[in-house]
């Protein structure tokens, strides 16, 4: 009597074959810097592959004809670890067996770095001035941004009597010159919001 193949020998032999070179990365990517979709086998020899995640909330789906794992990177603070779980079926035994690769799934910033970062890259070099001003000698309304890269910009004057107004839509900034026998250096706060988030960074101006 002929015997019949061992786990080993049928479903343990693609267990063994099967290893990371198999799951195909976008450009850039690797297992621990995961940023796009990664496409995962469907078969390994006279095996077949089904896969699950581990963690739903960054990789929630693995489209069961194609293999590709869907990955959904979130706002945290931390990267994310991740295992997908191989599991394979040697159909002509009907032995089956697992196997478990982790990747590693790169965070988005939260928002409240992201506002942070928007107001890093807030200079007055975005201020738009009439013709012969500048930060250090206005004579004339203003126009201040009202966006930042991702974030939205609004500001606040420190002089209401020289610069009473600011336009929350447009940024213009609305200047009172006043009889005066020096000039008058007013602080313009702005308020840089990604969501709730929000950071505030001053800039000196002279009228």
């Amino acid at each position: 009597i002929v015997r019949l193949p061992t786990k080993d020998e049928t479903v343990g032999v693609c267990t063994k074959a099967l290893d990371s070179s198999r799951l195909t990365l976008a450009t850039g990517d690797s297992l621990g810097a995961v940023t796009q979709n990664i496409t995962l086998p469907t078969t390994q020899g006279e095996c077949s592959i089904s896969w699950a995640s581990g963690t739903v909330a960054w990789i929630p789906t693995i489209n069961s004809s194609n293999g590709i794992a869907t990955v959904a990177r979130q706002q945290s603070a931390l990267n994310e670890n991740v295992t997908l779980t191989a599991a394979l079926t040697h159909a002509a035994s009907g032995f089956t067996d697992s196997k478990p690769f982790v990747v590693t799934v790169v965070r988005l910033p939260t928002d409240t770095e992201l506002s942070q970062a928007c107001a890093d890259n807030l200079t007055s070099a975005g201020f738009i001035f009439a013709s012969g001003d500048s930060t250090s000698s206005i004579t004339q309304n203003f126009t201040l941004p009202v966006a930042q890269d991702s974030c939205t910009v609004s500001w606040s004057s420190g002089n209401a009597t020289w610069l009473p107004s600011i336009n929350t839509a447009t940024g213009v900034a609305t200047v009172a010159r006043q009889p005066s026998p020096t000039d008058q250096g007013v602080t313009l706060t702005a308020t840089v919001s990604k969501n709730a988030a929000q950071t505030t960074k001053d800039f000196d101006v002279t009228l």
